[in-house]
């Protein structure tokens, strides 16, 4: 038929239960040419429910219908395109919200970041799906996302149609995610590979069919799609201009099929042949049964043999339908060789409580860029090959292609641009392998005060593409090169009781000659426990010293007041903390000290006057000053050496008191000095025995190494005091998911991150005083 088929041809297969259609066509401006079509039924069943079963099988017949087309049209058809059975489709409607900068414009780097919150929200759904509900869902299975479709932007809860460049405070995203376990999407390209073919494009037969039917300028109404096949009955919904929902029933033709069988006592492919008989209007069937006799019966004996599997099918799609819509749509299109069966329209219509005019068996006809070669394409069998052959020329070449993620060569299963944020979900990464993890925080009371000691700063991923640095919205081409070394979460604090209290123990100091034991005590929830024992969270510490020259009064019986304190020859206070083989000595008040102390207050309290006095000056005295000055003008020599006089007055009085101080506490505590010097030596050399560790523990001296908080927040309606980061930078959203009990990686339900009552990005900054609120939905 075309000699010479150029290098942008499509070759679409549609690899059924009962068989497979192969479709080849080229693009010609804005129109699909469909240049050939060719339909070949298994000889055998070797797909069930629309999967495969035989591999070997399905690949003979494939390569059937390939060679059929390449003769007629003298190509060679290397690349296929192929559409994923429903049976084990899984989707999921799920919504992400991050707070903005509103003076920002948004990124492209945030809008998918949106998406892929969203995409995590439906796979945490389907993982929580497989475990409470496995034998629905697929135990055992793992689940990869093979697209999903945005329905709906909001920017400050106003819709939009793309939110790249525009300014708000908040965004929000809708998507629907599909999902198929790995077994489904491998035996496709088993098959594909044992033909030679390699895969341009891989969509899902729902998607197909709709692309077909129901043009974009047609889903502004609210309508469902139900593609019937042998096996699946798979259903599409749209509504407000996008695609609503996906949903598929395991009923469908060969439910049909097999109540003949049971009625009639025939193998399968005679009661297939009747079916047939009776779709297109045969008005007397003949047949064999298993026992061989032949009978004939009417079309309309035949239709009453059927007419309760059909009435059951029927129920079945119209409460999918309205499961998946949550209302009656406005019309119904069937499609696919199921759709054929007599009554099934008119069932579907009255379960819905349709007019019968608004249940067709569709087809083709609405595509107006649809140009058919001579090929007749006119039956509901039609519409998902075709949809697999647009759905592929709307995605471009670079569709249904693999890349290699650490050398692994992963598939990506999705329409329009690719990028490592899709790859990367369909290699199983989760959030916090690109983020990392906070470390693990420790939370503790210390002398009744709450002290947190923060996890490590977690790494985010590495991300290469070719070699090349690369971020998560990073664009690919076929046959990328991904490198990821995954983000490394923050190390979880471990601290023992000695790294919170180091200088636990007692020690021995010397005071008036006499030795005494001073120490410090620390209990754990009101236990005495080993230094090295771990604080758990929410642990109580209590800390009790006695390390002071006050203790040491206390330990010697002494009142402290009127007494001179002298630590290793200086004065000091009684707060004085005092360490292992200090020499204190403690003597009574003179009247000298008294008039020293004194001078000393009087000195300081002249100093703060004259600093008040300075302070105080008016503005219309220093402008009186300032006119006096000038009418007496001083000489620069004279000002200079006023100065100079001045100063060096009070150098000397400073001078005389600093000299009488140090003279007279140097001569009260030493009458002789060489006598002070053999005193301190002989007392350092002695060593008494350890005095009793429980005499001296006093609370009046705990040591306190709390931190000043940065800010409170609430965090589930409990305030939290948040602490300054080492690094000084500002907390995130995800820092407060170490202040909760919660695994992300472990789903228990719909995970809630909000932010003051809105959905919350992981990114989003925390200030001081916001309400947040983390939890699982059940």
């Amino acid at each position: 038929m075309m000699e010479n088929l150029h290098e942008d041809y499509v070759f679409a297969l549609d690899i059924g239960t009962r068989s497979v259609i192969g479709i080849v066509g080229v693009k010609e401006e804005e129109q699909f040419r469909v240049l050939d079509c060719e339909v070949m039924e298994h000889p055998q069943r070797a797909m069930i429910d629309g999967q495969i079963e035989d591999i070997e099988q399905v690949a003979k017949i494939t390569q059937k219908v390939r060679r059929i087309l390449e003769e007629r049209l003298d190509c060679s058809l290397d690349e296929v395109c192929i559409a994923a059975a429903g049976r084990a489709l899984t989707t999921r409607k799920a919504e992400f919200s991050m707070t903005l900068n509103p003076f920002e414009s948004i990124t492209k780097e945030q809008v998918y970041e949106l998406e892929m919150g969203a995409v995590e929200n439906a796979y945490a759904a389907v993982e929580e799906s497989i475990k409470h509900n496995p034998v629905h869902v697929g135990s055992g299975n793992q689940f990869y996302c093979v697209g999903y479709s945005v329905m709906h932007y909001y920017l400050d809860d106003y819709p939009l149609m793309n939110l790249s460049g525009h300014k708000g405070s908040l965004a929000k995203v809708e998507v629907i995610a599909t999902f198929l376990p790995n077994a489904v999407i491998e035996s496709l390209y088993e098959t594909m590979n044992m033909n030679n073919m390699q895969i341009r494009n891989l969509t899902l037969e729902p998607i197909a069919a709709m692309n077909a039917v129901i043009p974009p300028e047609l889903r502004l109404m609210n309508l469902a799609l139900v593609d019937i096949g042998a096996g699946t009955s798979d259903i599409a919904i749209v509504d407000g201009g996008a695609v609503a929902a996906y949903t598929m029933a395991t009923v469908a033709g060969d439910e049909i099929t097999e109540s003949l069988i049971q009625h009639y006592l025939v193998d399968f492919e005679t009661a297939e042949k009747m079916k047939f008989q009776a779709e297109s209007g045969v008005p007397e069937i003949s047949y064999v049964d298993i026992l061989g006799f032949e009978y004939l019966v009417s079309r309309e004996e035949v239709l009453e043999a059927i007419r309760p599997s059909v009435e059951n099918l029927g129920d079945v799609i119209s409460r999918q339908i309205l499961e998946a819509n949550g209302r009656t749509p406005s019309a119904v299109f069937l499609v696919g060789g199921g759709s054929k069966v007599p009554m099934l329209k008119d069932f579907v219509a009255a379960k819905l409580g349709l007019d019968e005019r608004k249940v067709a068996v569709g087809g083709i006809r609405a595509q107006r860029n649809l140009v058919l070669d001579g090929v007749n394409l006119a039956g509901p069998e039609y519409a998902t090959p075709v949809g697999i052959a647009l759905t592929a020329v709307s995605a471009g070449n670079h569709e249904g292609f693999h890349v290699f993620v650490n050398d692994v060569k992963t598939r990506v299963f999705r329409s329009g641009l690719i990028t490592v944020m899709d790859v990367l979900l369909t290699a199983g990464y989760k959030y916090n392998q690109l983020l990392g993890r906070l470390g693990k925080s420790l939370q503790y009371k210390l002398n009744g005060e709450n002290v947190i000691a923060r996890g490590g700063y977690p790494e985010p991923a590495t991300l290469l593409v070719n070699g090349e640095p690369a971020g998560i919205s990073t664009a690919l081409e076929f046959g990328d090169r991904i490198t990821v070394v995954p983000g490394q979460s923050g190390e979880d604090v471990h601290l023992t009781l000695q790294d919170i209290v180091p200088n636990l123990g007692n020690f021995e100091v010397t005071a008036n000659g006499e030795n005494y034991t001073l120490g410090v005590m620390a209990t754990v929830n009101r236990q005495i426990v080993h230094p090295t024992q771990e604080i758990e969270d929410r642990d109580e510490i209590q800390v009790y010293a006695s390390n002071t020259v006050r203790n040491l009064c206390q330990k010697m019986e002494l009142d402290e007041e009127n007494k001179v304190f002298l630590v290793n020859g200086e004065r000091c206070e009684a707060s004085t903390q005092l360490a292992a083989g200090d020499i204190i000595f403690i003597r009574e008040k003179t009247e000298e000290d008294a008039l020293l102390e004194l001078m000393a207050q009087q000195k300081a309290e002249e100093e703060t006057m004259e600093v008040t006095e300075i302070e105080e000056v008016s503005a219309a005295e220093i402008e009186v000053e300032l006119e006096t000055s000038a009418s007496e003008p001083e000489t620069e020599a004279e000002t200079s050496v006023t100065a100079e006089v001045e100063t060096d007055k009070e150098i000397e009085i400073e001078t005389q008191i600093e000299t009488q101080i140090e003279t007279q506490i140097e001569t009260e505590a030493f009458d002789n000095k060489a006598e002070a010097v053999e005193m301190m030596t002989e007392i350092a050399a002695a060593e008494e025995e350890e005095a009793a560790k429980a005499d001296f523990f006093r609370p009046e001296e705990a040591v306190r190494v709390v931190e000043k908080p940065l800010m409170s927040v609430y965090i589930n309606q409990q305030k939290v005091d948040l602490y300054p980061k080492a690094d000084g930078q500002a907390y995130q959203f995800w820092d407060m998911l170490n202040y909760v009990e919660i695994d992300p990686s472990k789903p228990q339900g719909k995970l809630i991150l909000k932010l003051n009552d809105h959905e919350a990005s992981y990114v989003a900054e925390i200030k001081a005083g916001d309400k947040i609120e983390i939890g699982w939905e059940r």
